[in-house]
C-alpha cells in the first residue's frame, strides 16, 4: 500500500470499511488504516470527506488523521492507533454501564 504501510492484522470490519493495524515503514510506529471495502465512487467520496472533516478536528478522544489516499480504487484513511479494548467488548462486559470520564 503505497509502499509505506505494512498491514499487521485486521482490527475490525463494518458495512463500508475494514480497519487494519499497520506499521508505518516511513516514519515508524503503528497506525490504523481504514480501507473502503467497495471501490464505488460514492464510497470513496464518503471516506475522503470523512478524512477531510476529521483532519480538521483536534480532540483527545479522536485519533489524529495522518494521511488519506485512494489505492487501487479504494479509499484509505490513516490515523493514529489507539490501543485499548474494543467498544463492543467493553459494553458486553460492563453490565452497569460505562462511567463518563
Amino acid at each position: 500500500m503505497r509502499e509505506r504501510y505494512r498491514f499487521v492484522e485486521q482490527l475490525g470490519k463494518g458495512g463500508f470499511a475494514t480497519v487494519w493495524l499497520a506499521y508505518d515503514q516511513q516514519i515508524g510506529g503503528l497506525c490504523a488504516v481504514k480501507q473502503s471495502i467497495a471501490a464505488e465512487p460514492e464510497v470513496v467520496e464518503m471516506l475522503e470527506a470523512e478524512a477531510t472533516i476529521l483532519a480538521g478536528l483536534a480532540h483527545p478522544s479522536l485519533p489524529r488523521i495522518r494521511d488519506h489516499f485512494v489505492h487501487e480504487g479504494r479509499a484509505c484513511v490513516v490515523m493514529d492507533y489507539i490501543e485499548g479494548v474494543d467498544l463492543s467488548v467493553l459494553l458486553a462486559t460492563e453490565h452497569d454501564g460505562i462511567a463518563p470520564k
